[in-house]
């Protein structure tokens, strides 16, 4: 099996489409100011379909900002049981639909910076129709939906970074908040052992910004026409060998 992380194009290769998204979700758990580790941090994980809107406590749910440990935990407390077993809360994670502004014409597949991964309305279809795992669609709530109409996915985690590609070793996480100092990465390879069985497109759990999808995914997104995403296999074995699965 073949894996492929998705990426956006380098700035200087042409669009094929005009499409462009201003969006910010409603909600979402602080940002963690530490006094175990004296770190001040927030994650960068996005969970679509999960619904606060009835939550008493949900206005409390629109300050991300960084707040003691206690009072972040206590938020989350509050959310947990709104989520599925999957779902990994952390700090600053957000939480529901994304809001704003669509214009132009979108291609099947579209990444948007810091959220996720939208799908146009034909490619969703199909990936559902091939009975792709793992595919939880939720509707933006566009000022003005664009047509064909977009779906956002509603990613979780799966997988991690391949422990020899740390130099040094990473020091164990904060005891308190989990704060982990991963900045010393130097390679993009993956655990292949650690991916998820039921998942055809999921974030590296240990890097949210990753997204990957399996190869048959990635099939059947070109198979509806180009995008603007660049599809970058995946080293999961040592430089020179490649999972064939």
């Amino acid at each position: 099996m073949r894996y492929y992380e998705l990426e956006d194009p380098h700035h200087s290769i042409p669009r094929t489409w005009t499409g462009t998204c201003r969006v910010e979700r409603r909600w979402g758990l602080p940002g963690v100011e530490c006094s175990a580790c004296r770190q001040t941090w927030s994650s960068f994980r996005s969970y679509p379909a999960v619904d606060v809107s009835h939550l008493p406590e949900r206005r409390e749910l629109e300050d991300g900002w960084p707040k003691p440990y206690a009072e972040y935990a206590r938020r989350a407390e509050l959310v947990r049981p709104l989520c599925s077993s999957e779902v990994v809360l952390t700090p600053g994670s957000t939480l529901g639909p994304l809001h704003g502004t669509a214009r132009g014409r979108f291609g099947p597949l579209t990444l948007v910076p810091l959220w996720g991964v939208l799908v146009r309305e034909d490619l969703l279809h199909a990936l559902q129709a091939e009975g792709m795992r793992g595919i939880v669609p939720v509707r933006p709530e566009f000022k003005k939906a664009p047509s064909p109409a977009l779906f956002e996915l509603h990613l979780l985690p799966g997988g991690r970074l391949h422990a020899d590609g740390r130099f040094p070793p990473p020091a164990p996480p904060c005891s308190v908040c989990g704060w982990q100092d991963l900045s010393a990465y130097f390679s993009s390879r993956v655990e292949v052992s650690s991916f998820p069985a039921d998942l055809d497109v999921f974030y590296l759990r240990d890097a949210p910004l990753h997204i990957l999808a399996t190869e048959r995914f990635v099939e059947i997104a070109q198979s509806c026409g180009p995008s603007d995403v660049v599809f970058k296999e995946v080293e999961t074995e040592p430089p020179g060998k490649h999972a064939r699965g």
